[in-house]
């Protein structure tokens, strides 16, 4: 009998620190959240400046749109984008990056906040396993619009869960102001808001046509942002990246989140009640 105590000691010790550590996690998530933002800080203001050319050229926009007013209606920039980076843009690029990483923490708690209304449990996690994606860790610290498209998303789904539709509509309408594909998102939502009355369904068209409607006496076309625009859709949908679905591995989920969320299927599929 002492025998087996002395060897069951081991694996007891090791299951109550994986216990205690797994409480850590779901006790603590602000811990993570505050690690996590001091590593970007430091990983972000002690490399050299980024390579990526639309983080540059999103601050030179930001940074003399006070100079060149016309500058906040920009198709690429996006206006709700360049109002809220025009300030940090003008104090240099580095306050800028801090800026941003402000932007990803945001968009991680809130994340965190999105998995505790769903049921979620250890929420800790998230913020580890949000910049273990390639994807998100390289433009967490960059001045990219993704950072403040991800919180719109977000504080929009929030308001879902809590039973406001016609707020969420008009925050999911400020998406086409900060990314292109803001308008997808718009369209969607509007299908979905229709169920929840023709007043919600309405609401995700006013931040664009807010745009349209400010950037009508500066080009003086009512039509000015198809005609300023990009972003155009040519036969055979060549603009389109088909190659992001080749390279989804790598660049989105990383080995890390890959692993983890294979074990997680795996998990739930065995924990499932079986239908006899």
């Amino acid at each position: 009998m002492a025998e087996k105590s002395s060897a069951d000691t081991p694996s007891i010790a090791v299951s109550q620190y994986a216990r205690r550590a797994l409480d850590f996690l779901e006790a603590s998530p602000f811990i993570w959240l505050l690690l996590a933002g001091g590593a970007l800080a430091v990983y972000g203001l002690m490399s050299a400046v980024p390579y990526l050319t639309d983080a540059q050229g999103h601050h030179v926009i930001s940074r003399y749109a006070w100079k060149h007013p016309q500058l906040f209606l920009d198709v690429w920039n996006r206006p709700l984008y360049t109002v809220l980076t025009a300030l940090p843009a003008s104090f240099g690029f580095r306050i800028n990056q801090l800026a941003h990483i402000g932007m990803a923490m945001a968009g991680i708690w809130l994340t965190m906040r999105l998995a505790q209304r769903v049921g979620v449990k250890r929420t800790g996690l998230i913020a580890p396993l949000m910049l273990a994606q390639p994807a998100f860790l390289s433009v967490s610290w960059a001045p990219m619009t993704e950072q403040l498209f991800l919180i719109v998303f977000l504080v929009a789904c929030l308001l879902l869960l809590d039973e406001h539709p016609r707020m969420a509509g008009l925050v999911i309408g400020l998406a086409p102001l900060v990314r292109p594909e803001g308008l997808l998102l718009v369209v969607l939502w509007s299908v979905m808001l229709f169920r929840r009355g023709a007043s919600a369904g309405v609401m995700p068209w006013f931040g664009s046509l807010a745009w349209v409607l400010a950037g009508w006496p500066v080009y003086g076309d009512p039509l000015w942002l198809f005609d300023v625009s990009p972003y155009r859709i040519v036969p055979g949908f060549r603009v389109i990246q088909w190659d992001y679905l080749r390279k989804f591995f790598d660049d989105f989920s990383g080995p890390v989140v890959f692993i983890f969320a294979q074990v997680g299927v795996w998990v739930w599929v065995c924990r499932r009640p079986r239908v006899e």
